[in-house]
């Protein structure tokens, strides 16, 4: 395709096309592209189509292709001696106006990139000034591939040498108080050293607290039996001033059935008069 590419569309497309489907190849596809740009006996206006071309990979990079963002990182590590080629043809041209209509076509191509922001304005300066042949200086360094030996660097201590100590497997017993292993917690209930008993003053304490016994249930000294007297005297069943309680008497007189002294008859009259069957105000009343 790149021999019998006249500068045609279609032809440039095809080339375009194929170099993004194999994106992945984009080292290799870039480096046959640059040398048949480079080959002294091809055609001008041959060598200027691949460099439309590789114009408009450069464009389509930027595309959803896997791969294809690789194509700008290879043609700008080798734009740099395509330019300088073309800086030779140009001055070649034995005519001012034939010089000038190539430096035209190459160029526009530069302005394209500007605009579509490709590289940096940077490199575009650059690759415009090879072409007109000034020496430009690259400004990348050459890689160092050397590493640095690792060489030990002697420091100054600030520390003197007497006061470190050699380490050994066994520490110094020099003073070093020996350690008492406690086995196990004490149960008792001494705390300084001195077991306690359940006295408290030096008198066996059995739920006495002011060094006498206690009994079960006396709280005085004198023992409580198990009556019911609370002042000495033993208390009867019912009485409550030390007098027998009676049955049904309340000041000490037995009380009968009558209230003031005179015993009720079973008759029904209250004011000492006999009352009769029927009558209510003191008349009798008949039946009638």
């Amino acid at each position: 395709m790149l021999r019998a590419m006249s500068g045609k569309r279609g032809e440039i497309a095809r080339c375009m096309a194929f170099s993004l489907e194999h994106a992945e190849a984009a080292h290799e596809v870039a480096d046959i592209i640059v040398a048949s740009l480079l080959v002294d006996g091809t055609p001008v206006p041959r060598k200027v189509a691949r460099l439309y071309l590789i114009c408009d990979i450069l464009h389509n990079s930027a595309a959803s292709v896997p791969s294809a963002w690789k194509f700008r990182q290879e043609f700008q590590a080798r734009l740099g001696i395509v330019f300088d080629h073309m800086a030779n043809i140009y001055h070649s041209f034995p005519g001012r106006i034939t010089a000038e209509t190539f430096k035209k076509q190459i160029t526009s191509i530069v302005d394209i990139w500007e605009d579509w922001i490709v590289f940096s304005p940077d490199f575009t300066s650059e690759l415009r000034a090879r072409l007109e042949g000034v020496p430009v200086q690259s400004d990348s360094a050459p890689a160092i591939t050397q590493k640095a030996e690792d060489k030990p660097v002697a420091h100054a201590s600030r520390f003197k040498a007497s006061s470190f100590q050699e380490a050994t497997s066994e520490p110094p017993t020099e003073n070093v108080h020996p350690v008492t292993r406690i086995d196990a917690l004490s149960t008792s209930n001494d705390v300084d050293g001195v077991p306690l008993q359940d006295d408290i003053d030096g008198v066996s304490s059995e739920r006495d607290v002011d060094g006498i016994s206690m009994a079960d249930d006396d709280v005085d000294g004198v023992p409580m039996d198990d009556d019911d007297d609370v002042d000495g005297a033993p208390m009867a069943d019912d009485d409550v001033d030390g007098v027998p309680m009676g049955d049904d008497d309340l000041d000490g007189a037995p009380m009968g059935d009558d209230v003031d002294g005179e015993p009720m008859a079973d008759d029904d009259d209250m004011d000492g008069i006999p009352m009769a069957d029927d009558d209510v105000d003191g008349v009798p009343m008949n039946n009638t």
